[in-house]
């Protein structure tokens, strides 16, 4: 009898684990996909085609013009400068922070 109740309690630990790292995994993929449609968004410059409506027939067939136009790459260009900057500086702060020495407290 009690290696019975072992197993169960083994088979219950196993499906919580599981269901425990699926849970936190799907978290993760939808994180993930948030944070690359904000980036995205704030891009300025990329363009993202609509999605049609289900039952629309005629605007399906329609593309979506994209702007390959020298101003147009420029332009991209300097967001993605602007972008790579912007992480410059999150990376330098967080190394400052990661490398921050104790201050010695007075008596």
């Amino acid at each position: 009898m009690p290696n019975d109740k072992l197993k169960v309690w083994v088979w219950v630990i196993a499906v919580v684990l599981i269901a425990g790292l699926g849970w936190y995994s799907y978290g993760m993929q939808q994180a993930k996909n948030a944070a690359i449609l904000a980036m995205q968004a704030t891009s300025g410059g990329v363009a993202v085609a609509p999605e049609a409506p289900a039952n629309s027939t005629a605007e399906t067939s329609e593309k979506v013009a994209v702007d390959t136009s020298d101003s147009a790459l420029d332009a991209d260009m300097s967001a993605m400068d602007t972008e790579m900057s912007v992480l410059d500086l999150d990376v330098a702060s967080a190394d400052k922070g990661m490398n921050d020495q104790p201050i010695a407290q007075g008596e």
